[in-house]
């Protein structure tokens, strides 16, 4: 056996021993759960190792993860090749009609989640994140990848609507708002 920490094997797809030890009990913990006995006494015999309860379900929680980096992937690489093609469309020097470059229908997300009307968007400088704000008095904080929201607050300001975001650019979690009373709240 390898000491821990050293690769075995060769190439990029090479494990560390604890890794391949890891992977070895955690296919032979799914064999016994899948019931492939068979299998599962010819893999014990050729490793010389038993399947411990711990790692049942780790192969498929690990399965599942790698197949939706998988999709992931796949989306980042369509969205890689339109924006080359984009960035071919409007090189330097070329003269394009502007109406390309806004968006076109079908909206590939609508973000549902404030009463009334919103006020102000603003998006971070840094993540996929933009923050709108509404006259309910609310404001949500929203992954513009994934469509989704990630948080709201409830009433932050007592009078009406915001005027202003400003999301910060370090990782404090603050976000500034002013409301058209000009009182200032975080």
């Amino acid at each position: 056996r390898a000491s821990v920490g050293r690769r075995v094997g060769s190439g990029m797809a090479s494990l560390t021993a604890r890794r391949r030890d890891e992977l070895n009990k955690s296919i032979l913990a799914y064999l016994k759960k899948s019931g492939y006995n068979d299998a599962l006494g010819a893999l014990q015999k050729e490793l010389d190792i038993q399947p411990e309860t711990k790692y049942e379900g780790t192969l498929e929680r690990k399965w599942t993860a790698v197949t939706k980096m998988s999709a992931k992937i796949m989306r980042l690489e369509t969205m890689v090749e339109t924006l080359q093609e984009d960035l071919k469309n409007f090189g330097k020097g070329k003269k394009k009609d502007a109406s390309l470059a806004l968006p076109r229908a079908p909206a590939k997300f609508t973000c549902k989640g404030h009463k009334s009307a919103i006020t102000c968007v603003a998006f971070h400088p840094v993540y996929s994140q933009v923050v709108t704000s509404s006259e309910d008095c609310s404001i949500m904080v929203w992954d513009y990848d994934e469509g989704q929201q990630e948080k709201k607050a409830q009433r932050t300001h007592r009078r009406g609507t915001t005027r202003y975001l400003q999301p910060r650019r370090e990782t404090t979690g603050l976000l500034l708002s002013r409301p058209f009373d000009k009182s200032v709240e975080r």
